[in-house]
């Protein structure tokens, strides 16, 4: 049981980086693209999707443990509207949703986190 809290707290404490990480990079991505830097966006937007699938896999096996509740429906309702505008190379909804849609779920499931740990009394 011990061992189990102890990968949870970790697992925990790495989301809150990963998190602010994806976010600093999305934010990134949306300057190279405003700026016209697709070749830095395109590199950028691989490692972003990486990234995305390990944070939302690490917070989906975090769920049962988490006392707020991450909607995962709408995230992966997102992803696949990300995924949806990836594939037809349409720039302006995929610029539109990593802005209006999953920057804030980030956001929102940053604060999640970030009082899970402060609950559990981590550093």
């Amino acid at each position: 049981m011990e061992n189990n809290e102890a990968i949870v707290n970790e697992t925990l404490l790495e989301s809150k980086r990963y998190i602010q990480v994806l976010i600093h990079h999305l934010n990134l991505y949306l300057q190279y693209s405003n700026e016209g830097k697709s070749n830095e966006a395109n590199e950028l937007l691989i490692k972003l999707a990486e990234g995305l699938d390990w944070q939302f896999r690490a917070l989906e096996l975090l769920s049962d443990k988490l006392k707020s509740a991450i909607n995962k429906e709408e995230t992966q309702e997102i992803l696949t509207q990300i995924n949806s505008a990836i594939l037809n190379r349409d720039n302006v909804l995929l610029k539109d949703l990593f802005e209006y849609e999953l920057i804030p779920i980030l956001e929102r499931d940053l604060k999640i986190v970030e009082k899970e740990i402060k609950d559990r009394k981590l550093k």
